[in-house]
């Protein structure tokens, strides 16, 4: 016991998260070369090491680290160390082993270092609201059985299906069936925001049976929209309601993720099985890496598009015939839809001063995550409902696409409506607000 003890109290030292980010990014290195490069280099995963560039990954990496946190005080500290994790590592992997240009990897440096800038201030204060909760109750339940009626009705059931390797044979019939009618945004918000949301509220009343009953409900939403992530996104609550609710040291993201590619890699080098591999290696890391050098590429010698495909549409003039994932597809010889995230949706708006205001409004909008939890919104909570939406925002979509499209809107007006002014959840969480008075430093 007094083992456990010591390595707990450990990870909160900023050589523990440094020392586990260090060994994520040698094993993703590793994995990128005995099984990325080898089964995806037709696709532009090639294998051209630089050491140069290997060695500038490293003291980037190393600089980001030495400016993050290292414990969980507040929820952007949880999105800056997902950050670094999901998306920095692997495009620094992708840089120093496929010998990558340099302009892509520091416009992203500073883009990371403005949000963490702009992340720090005075919380932003906030309404009550007596009656909130019960609104947010009837919200995430009728928006969860609405979403599933529409889904049955319409003819989902057949194609419901829990095989992995069958997902993307059924995935483009069931858009074509249930997609419609502007039902797309609402099966992405029921999967990302009001499913998850509910299932926090009941762990937080310790109704278990209505826990079991959304983990049910996401398993049922995976067999018919065949999209695997669905089928995490109760993990991820679950997660966070145990590792934030006791010892909430950051080291233990990187040290997840670690496990998770490790894992995988040795699943693929024992058992020759890719699946793991190509569904936590390949898809998780290292293709939005490597959209993202390609969104640079395309986006430099063409035209940008200065937001004229989402909140300026009504005032440009869209420049290309397809959708921007569409193009990146393309130009990538992958052929797939591939949507990446700000890091470089940023530049393909505005080149480098797209970037910079991205960086801005990045940092501005994770102080607001802060501010719920600075005015009395409890730390597991507010990370649990921003989780699985800010997935799409730190790996696969634009700022604003995920704002709207993805539901970060949505979970901060259901995070809203949570709060009250002498709130039992705060005390369940030790202070009246976690010690978060003040300015955010």
């Amino acid at each position: 016991m007094r083992y456990t003890a010591k390595f707990q109290a450990s990870l909160f030292s900023p050589f523990a998260l440094l020392a586990f980010i260090s060994l994520l990014k040698i094993s993703l290195g590793y994995s990128y070369f005995v099984f990325v490069s080898e089964t995806y280099w037709p696709l532009g995963f090639r294998w051209d090491p630089s050491a140069p560039k290997i060695l500038e990954s490293w003291v980037l990496l190393f600089a980001l680290v030495r400016f993050s946190p290292n414990r969980l005080t507040r929820p952007s500290d949880y999105m800056i160390v997902s950050l670094i994790c999901l998306s920095i590592i692997p495009l620094l992997s992708l840089y120093g082993l496929a010998n990558h240009p340099r302009w892509p990897v520091y416009t992203v440096f500073v883009t990371i270092l403005l949000i963490l800038i702009f992340r720090r201030g005075r919380a932003i204060r906030m309404p009550y609201f007596s009656s909130g909760r019960d609104l947010v109750l009837a919200i995430t339940v009728l928006g969860s059985l609405i979403t599933t009626a529409w889904m049955i009705v319409n003819g989902g059931l057949a194609y419901f299906n829990l095989d992995f390797s069958l997902v993307y044979e059924f995935r483009s019939d069931v858009r074509d069936q249930l997609y419609t009618h502007g039902f797309q945004y609402f099966i992405l918000w029921a999967t990302k925001v009001l499913g998850p949301a509910l299932l926090a509220f009941a762990l937080w009343q310790k109704w278990w049976w209505v826990a079991a009953a959304v983990v049910a409900l996401h398993v049922l939403w995976f067999g018919i929209s065949s999209h695997k992530a669905v089928l995490f996104f109760p993990f991820i609550i679950l997660s966070v309601w145990v590792w934030v609710r006791s010892r909430p040291a950051l080291s233990i993201i990187p040290l997840a993720l670690l496990i998770i590619v490790v894992s995988s890699l040795v699943v693929f080098l024992a058992f020759d099985q890719i699946m793991p591999a190509s569904v936590f290696v390949h898809r998780l890391f290292f293709i939005p890496a490597n959209n993202t050098f390609l969104y640079f590429e395309f986006f430099s010698n063409n035209p940008k598009v200065f937001w004229s495909n989402s909140v300026l549409e009504l005032f440009l003039n869209y420049p290309y015939a397809d959708a921007p994932g569409r193009l990146i597809g393309e130009f990538g010889g992958s052929g797939a839809f591939a949507n990446n995230s700000f890091l470089s949706t940023g530049y393909m708006h505005g080149g480098f001063g797209g970037m910079v205001l991205y960086g801005v409004l990045v940092g501005l909008l994770f102080r607001v995550f802060d501010s719920f939890q600075h005015n009395g919104m409890p730390l597991w909570m507010s990370v649990a409902v921003l989780a699985v939406p800010t997935q799409a925002l730190l790996i696969s979509d634009d700022l604003f696409s995920s704002m709207f499209s993805h539901g970060i809107g949505l979970a901060l007006l259901l995070l809203l409506l949570m709060r009250r002014r002498k709130s039992p959840w705060v005390a369940e969480n030790g202070g009246s607000d976690g010690g978060q008075r003040g300015n955010f430093i």
